[in-house]
């Protein structure tokens, strides 16, 4: 997989380009930690204050319903 096509592919949820990028890493199964290091070492905080985004502009509620709409593969799609 090439995470420039997979991250074009979520561009249509109108996400900026580095909650996209968390998007993406999370749907790969990382952990905020995992994510924050991939990223260049931004802080654990943030990449979970990216993903609070993403829930609230998706609609999701949590952790769990955001990964079962990527298994799914309702996000992204």
């Amino acid at each position: 997989e090439d995470p420039a096509l997979e991250l074009a592919r979520l561009s249509h949820l109108g996400l900026s380009g580095r909650t996209t990028e968390v998007l993406y890493w999370f749907s790969k199964g990382k952990t905020n930690k995992e994510i924050a290091i991939i990223l260049g070492g931004i802080a654990a905080e943030t990449v979970k204050t990216h993903l609070k985004d993403i829930y609230l502009r998706l609609h999701l509620e949590n952790r769990a319903t955001a990964a079962a709409m990527i298994s799914a593969g309702l996000i992204g799609a």
